[in-house]
Formats: C-alpha cells, sequence, structure tokens
C-alpha cells in the first residue's frame, strides 16, 4: 500500500494534474510508520522520489516542478523530523539501515531465485512457489496500455525493492 500511495503523491496517475497534498500526507504518514520498524524503506522512498523528480524534468513534466519539489521534500522530510533523534542516528551511522524490527532469524542469505520470487523466508513460510503469482500479475500487467505509467512506476519500485533486498540479504531477512 506505500507503494500506491507514492505513485498517487507523486501525481503518475494523473501527469499534467498536480498530486494533492492529502496523498502526499498520507503517504508521508505511511512512511513514517514504515520507516519506524523497517528504515530501509526511508532510503528506497528517497531513491525513487529523486527519480519520478528527474524523469518529471527529463520528460518535460516540468511545468509544476516546484509544486511536486515541495510535495516529495515534504515526504522524505516526515520521517526525519517525525522519528528524531533516531533517524538523526540512522544517518550518521548508515549501516543501521538494514536493520528491522523483530524476531532475529539468524544469518544466512537467500538465493536470487528466492528474492526474484519474493520468498519471505523464515519458520513456517511457505514457499516462493505461491508468491510467483505475484511476479506473473506483474509482468502480465505491462500488457495494458491504460495504465502504462502507474504500471511503470510499480515496477520501478519493486526493481528498486529488489536492489535494496540485495543489498540487505546477509541480514537474514531480505527487506520490505
Amino acid at each position: 500500500d506505500v507503494y500506491k500511495r507514492q505513485v498517487a503523491a507523486s501525481g503518475v496517475r494523473a501527469p499534467k494534474a498536480r498530486p494533492s497534498w492529502r496523498a502526499v500526507w498520507t503517504y508521508a504518514l505511511l512512511l513514517t510508520f514504515t520507516a519506524a520498524f523497517t528504515p530501509i524503506v526511508w532510503p528506497i522512498a528517497l531513491v525513487l522520489g529523486v527519480a519520478t523528480l528527474l524523469v518529471r524534468v527529463v520528460v518535460g513534466r516540468g511545468e509544476a516542478l516546484l509544486a511536486h519539489v515541495l510535495r516529495f521534500l515534504a515526504v522524505v522530510g516526515t520521517p526525519l523530523i517525525a522519528l528524531a533523534p533516531w533517524s538523526l542516528t540512522l544517518l550518521t551511522h548508515p549501516s543501521r539501515f538494514l536493520t528491522e524490527a523483530g524476531l532475529d532469524y539468524g544469518h544466512g542469505t537467500a538465493t536470487a531465485l528466492k528474492l526474484l520470487s519474493i520468498d519471505p523466508g523464515g519458520p513456517k513460510t511457505f514457499g516462493g512457489l505461491l508468491l510467483l503469482g505475484i511476479v506473473l500479475a506483474a509482468l502480465a500487467a505491462l500488457l495494458r496500455g491504460d495504465r502504462q505509467p502507474a504500471v511503470r512506476c510499480a515496477w520501478a519500485a519493486a526493481l528498486t525493492g529488489l536492489l535494496f533486498a540485495a543489498l540487505a540479504n546477509g541480514s537474514g531477512w531480505a527487506g520490505p
């Protein structure tokens, strides 16, 4: 749901319209709550937000760039302010972004197939074959022509999540 809110807050659904402040604050609240338990979500949101701003500049939709920059700053600044001073310790020690709340499952790494099939790992979880249907449905969504901007944004979020999961792979849990 966080990524759906990011699509709404970035204005990808309606490219010529500004995103509403309501969507921005909803996304900022969800991001703050999620980052409190899984800090790696904040850098993911930062990377995706900067990428969205760059796409707006390159594609030529920079007519309301200041409005989008202000909304981006509200989204990435809210978790830093709401979770301060804890968030400031994350900025001084970036390795703490890879820690999460919850039980320690031990140390190990997931295989590339487990990361690609969204296999959560851990005790008493089902295999990745059940979750592989989500990946196949996401591939099928690329065939829909009427929702291409939102589908491409979702794929960018998924690939960024896969990149950060590969970075956090040594901690026993591959992140969100």
